[in-house]
């Protein structure tokens, strides 16, 4: 029951990342459109630390859920 509670939230973490990550790259692609070199840079740099990372480390959670579940069914 606690792995798919864990695998649950990684999920909605998963979502929640994602979204706000694909709003601030096309905010940067505009104002890179706009001239804004500095801003779009700092904008992606803060997006890639605060939504992409994330977004990766909660894949990584699932597959090691997913290899945890696979050990434990191989044990029953």
């Amino acid at each position: 029951a606690g792995l798919d509670t864990f695998d649950a939230n990684t999920k909605k973490s998963d979502f929640g990342h994602l979204i706000p990550f694909i709003l601030l790259t096309v905010i940067s692609v505009v104002l890179c459109y706009y001239g804004q070199w500095v801003m779009a840079f700092v904008t992606m740099f803060i997006n890639v630390i605060f939504n992409f990372y994330p977004v990766i480390l909660q894949r990584m959670h699932r597959a090691r859920t997913a290899r945890m579940r696979a050990i434990l069914e191989r044990r029953r």
